[in-house]
C-alpha cells in the first residue's frame, strides 16, 4: 500500500490480507462538485452531500449523469482504476431516517431528538464562532426539500423514491442513531426501513432501470 494523494508516500506493508479480490469496495464522500469526474472515471463508489448539508436534487441529478457519463467513457478506455471488474459503482447520497407506524409519531420524535443533533453536530462551529450554524435548523424545510426522511412507511418510501426518480441515484445510505433519539425507537425505524420502505422502493427503482 502507498498512502499519500499521489501515492508517493512511503510505503506501508498491510499484514492483515483484505477478503475481497482485487480490493473492496471503494467508498468516496464528497460534497464538491469539483471532485465528481475524477472520481467516476476513477471508479468509485460515491455518497454525494451530508444529509442536511446536502445540494437540491436538481444538483445531485447533474452531479450524477456526469459521474456515469465520465465512468462509461472510461470503462470503454480500460482506464477505470478504483472500481471492480463488471460492477457499476455506487452514487448516492446520506439522509437522517426516522421511519414511524405513523407520520403523526415520526415527527414527534424527530423534532426533539434532531435539534439535539444538531446542536451537538454543530458545537465547534459554535465554539469557535462561525455564525453559519448558529441558529437552529428548520425541519419543516429540510423536510421540504428531501433533505430529511421522517414519516410513516408510505411516506419515506416516497421520499426515497423521489430520490431514485428525481435525483437519479442508485443509492442511499440512512442514518437511523442520531441525537436523542431512544434505541429503540432507531431500531423500530431500522426495522420498517427493512421490511416495508426497501422492497417499495426496489418496485420504484425497477420501473426507471435503476
Amino acid at each position: 500500500m502507498r498512502p499519500g494523494p499521489d501515492g508517493d508516500a512511503e510505503p506501508i506493508p498491510l499484514h492483515v490480507s483484505v477478503r475481497q479480490r482485487p480490493h473492496p469496495p471503494l467508498w468516496y464522500p464528497t460534497s464538491n462538485p469539483a471532485s465528481i469526474p475524477r472520481l467516476g472515471e476513477e471508479g468509485y463508489n460515491v455518497v454525494f452531500g451530508f444529509g442536511f448539508f446536502s445540494p437540491p436534487l436538481a444538483t445531485v441529478r447533474e452531479q450524477s449523469r456526469l459521474f456515469f457519463d465520465r465512468f462509461r467513457a472510461s470503462r470503454e478506455r480500460g482506464t477505470v482504476r478504483y472500481g471492480l471488474p463488471g460492477v457499476t459503482p455506487r452514487f448516492g447520497m446520506m439522509r437522517h431516517v426516522l421511519v414511524a407506524p405513523t407520520d403523526e409519531e415520526a415527527l414527534d420524535l424527530l423534532r426533539p431528538a434532531f435539534a439535539d443533533h444538531h446542536t451537538s453536530f454543530t458545537h465547534l462551529w459554535r465554539l469557535h464562532g462561525d455564525a453559519r450554524h448558529s441558529g437552529p435548523l428548520d425541519v419543516d424545510q429540510l423536510l421540504a426539500e428531501g433533505k430529511l426522511y421522517a414519516g410513516s412507511p408510505e411516506t419515506v418510501s416516497r421520499q426515497v423514491a423521489e430520490a431514485v426518480t428525481v435525483g437519479e441515484v442508485n443509492h442511499v445510505a440512512g442514518s437511523f442513531a442520531w441525537g436523542s433519539l431512544d434505541p429503540e425507537a432507531s431500531l423500530r425505524s431500522v426495522r420498517l426501513f427493512r421490511d416495508e420502505v426497501v422492497p417499495a422502493v426496489r418496485e420504484v427503482a425497477a420501473g426507471v432501470g435503476v
